[in-house]
């Protein structure tokens, strides 16, 4: 959708296709990239935008701005607020080549969250301030809550399909999902 016209992009395809899901899984020098029947080539989004944030909230533009949302952004890399203690071994630059691309990688991929989460902060602020001053507010309060592990994953790990790995991505996702849920939902 266009922002601010409600419209549909001509250069955005939002059905899901077959293809499309398995673009999400062609990871560019890891694994080739899909075409679909016109012949148009596809590569895993997270390239572009890994935590789309915008598109999620552009998702809720037909309910009432009046009407709060709550962002739920799951990462595969570990995140932490300026402020934030500095996580167990973060203190010492990468050791090896390996642990240097996955950085490299990391920072890659967050870069357009980053924006994006600045940019829900900056209207979040400004909506505050509206409701404030007794306007009403024409920007959404968005809650975002983030599920990170606490640790780095090797690059390698993206193709390190078996059980005994898997078992444990799940469970740091269920731990990592735990905390954050019990910080922003404590009941």
């Amino acid at each position: 959708m266009r922002r601010g016209t409600g419209e549909p992009r001509d250069d955005v395809k939002t059905e899901i296709t077959l293809e499309r899901i398995l673009a999400s899984c062609s990871i560019p020098l890891v694994y080739p990239w899909t075409r679909d029947v016109d012949g148009e080539v596809y590569w895993d989004g997270a390239v572009v935008a890994n935590t789309p944030l915008g598109p999620a909230l552009d998702a809720a533009s037909d309910r009432p701005l009046t009407e709060p949302m709550e962002a739920v952004v799951v990462m595969m890399t570990p995140w932490w607020e300026r402020g934030d203690p500095v996580p167990p071994g973060r203190q010492q630059l990468p050791q090896d080549f390996g642990e240097a691309v996955t950085w490299t990688l990391d920072w890659a991929l967050l870069a357009s969250f980053r924006e994006n989460l600045k940019l829900t902060r900056f209207y979040n602020a400004r909506c505050a301030a509206q409701i404030e001053a007794g306007e009403t507010p024409t920007f959404r309060m968005v809650k975002v809550v983030i599920v990170a592990p606490e640790a780095f994953l090797p690059v390698t790990r993206i193709i390190d399909y078996d059980e005994p790995a898997s078992r444990q991505l799940i469970a740091m996702g269920y731990d990592a999902a735990r905390r954050a849920f019990e910080t922003h939902f404590p009941a």
